[in-house]
């Protein structure tokens, strides 16, 4: 009795454990269970009933899966191109947005400098606007706004507004970049050209409040086209065509056309020597450009029928005196005199400038300099006036990182950016970095001579010493990646007594001096 008891209820435990066999293994393996029901049901373990309603099983089961599985995969895929298509901010020394995917971004940059500067100097009290810059004052030396960024990660931009300056040059930089590839990349707008290492390095990273007598003679931001990159580690090289003036359609036959070129090296990269600097670098440009002669709107003098165009001038240091130096060629005089009134004709300058950099720093310590020679050739064919010549600027300078702050972190792409502080400035806890550095400074225009044009034109003019040197020593307190401090103190020496230009002296007065004192501060933030 007990053993026929026993056999009628095995197919019904068979059936249980294979109905706890597919619960646990169906959404897994449903096809598999199938055929172990089959092998039951051909056994006799299971009844007929009993495998058709765990077969129906056991292929729900597979379907559920199958669908879950699609799902999971759908939520995926949207969660991916969610996660494209979401933007994420970003701070590092300045604010970006950048697309999930990592293929856009927009950022903001801009920049406030704002200068203090005290004159000591012999010269008599004037009130004439030529020499304003004789007086101690306060400036907003540049203020800019404006974005930069990327898109489909490889195109590049940037278009910076600045709202301090002429009314006719309100946009500072305006680029676009192809940088597919790295070697050889697009450059086309309004930038920095690849001449002078001060330049390059940017007025943010400057070690001094202004750039030397060799930075006056470079051609800064132009508009035109540039090819540049990267070839190898620590090699870097541009080569552009630009023209002189700002959205400027020039005469045919003039041209108005200049190229620029500049390779530099960092020796220590390629030798691998470790927080190390040491950098040469080659540069010139060639061409030529129109030059429209005007007389002055900034005499307080009768106006003038005489028309003269500067082809070369100096401005001492630290934005002191205005025209140490200046050499102009003679217009068309005009029929009525009048303020500011263009000559009939424009002259044409053929330019050519060779530089050389050298920098070499170890650690916090740096060495840098860049010497200049500027060949000029000035005419105006209606006056037969000229301004021709060689004159040259050179600079030497050290800097060192009183905080231990390394160069070569500050190094990058041929030319040297901003500090960042070991520790950024926070009282009780962080002192910022601190500089020091000291810079002499020299131009030497004796080589340039100046013709005459004819008596109704006027004459062309030289004014003013034709060399010059400024010693400079400062001090820079940078609080943070975004803020600094700096002072300097300018001491320019001229070769021969230097008369502001253009001046209206009071009865009695004399108004010359053989050396000019600058103090200045700057306040400065950028990002």
């Amino acid at each position: 009795m007990t053993s026929q008891s026993s056999c009628t209820k095995l197919p019904a435990a068979a059936a249980s454990l294979a109905a706890l066999l597919l619960a646990i293994t169906a959404p897994a393996n449903a096809s598999n269970m199938e055929v172990l029901l089959e092998r039951l049901h051909k056994k006799g373990v299971l009844t007929t009933e009993e495998y058709n309603e765990m077969r129906e099983m056991a292929r729900a089961e597979r379907g559920q899966a199958a669908r879950d599985k699609a799902l999971a995969a759908q939520a995926a895929e949207s969660t991916q191109a969610a996660s494209k298509d979401a933007v994420v901010s970003k701070w590092k020394n300045a604010l970006t947005w950048e697309s999930g995917d990592g293929q856009h971004a927009v950022g903001l940059t801009g920049r406030m400098h704002f200068d203090y500067r005290d004159n000591s100097n012999s010269f008599a009290k004037n009130y004439d606007r030529d020499t304003s810059s004789l007086a101690n004052n306060y400036e907003l030396r540049r203020a800019q706004l404006g974005v930069k960024g990327y898109f489909y990660k490889d195109i590049g931009y940037e278009v910076v507004g600045s709202f301090v300056g002429s009314n006719t040059n309100t946009i500072d930089t305006a680029l676009m970049n192809l940088g597919y590839f790295k070697p050889v990349q697009l450059r086309v707008g309004r930038f920095t050209q690849p001449f002078n290492l001060e330049e390059i390095s940017g007025s943010n990273a400057s070690d001094f409040l202004e750039a030397s007598y060799a930075n006056q003679l470079s051609p800064a931001k132009k508009l035109g086209a540039m090819l540049h990159g990267q070839p190898a580690k620590g090699v870097n090289y541009g080569i552009s065509v630009f023209q002189e003036g700002f959205n400027e359609t020039t005469n045919e036959t003039a041209r108005g056309k200049q190229v620029a070129g500049r390779a530099a090296v960092n020796i220590a990269d390629l030798a691998g020597w470790k927080d190390s600097v040491m950098h040469l670098g080659l540069a010139g440009t060639s061409g030529d450009y129109n030059l429209t002669p005007t007389t002055s709107s900034q005499t307080s003098a009768a106006a003038s029928t005489t028309t003269r165009g500067t082809v070369v001038g100096f401005r001492s240091a630290a934005r002191g005196l205005t025209n140490i130096y200046r050499a102009q060629l003679a217009g068309d005089a005009l029929t009525t005199a009048t303020y500011g009134g263009a000559s009939n004709t424009d002259a044409e300058v053929n330019r050519k400038l060779q530089g050389m950099e050298l920098a070499a720093a170890y650690g916090p310590v740096k060495f840098q300099g860049e010497w200049v020679k500027a060949k000029i050739d000035g005419r105006h064919a209606a006056t037969g006036s000229f301004v021709q010549g060689d004159l040259r600027a050179y600079y030497a300078q050290a800097v060192w990182n009183i905080t231990g702050e390394s160069w070569s972190n500050a190094y990058r792409a041929g030319a040297f950016g901003g500090i960042a502080p070991k520790n950024n400035f926070n009282p009780g806890s962080g002192i910022g970095a601190w500089q020091l550095g000291l810079r002499y400074a020299k131009y030497d225009a004796s080589g340039i001579s100046v013709g005459n044009g004819t008596a109704a034109a006027g004459a062309a003019r030289e004014q003013n010493s034709d060399i010059g040197n400024t010693i400079t020593l400062g001090l820079n307190w940078i609080l943070n990646p975004n803020t600094r401090i700096m002072l300097n103190y300018d001491r320019t020496r001229f070769n021969t007594a230097v008369t502001p230009v253009d001046v209206t002296l009071l009865a009695g007065q004399t108004n010359t001096a053989m050396d000019e004192k600058v103090l200045s501060v700057r306040g400065q933030v950028a990002f």
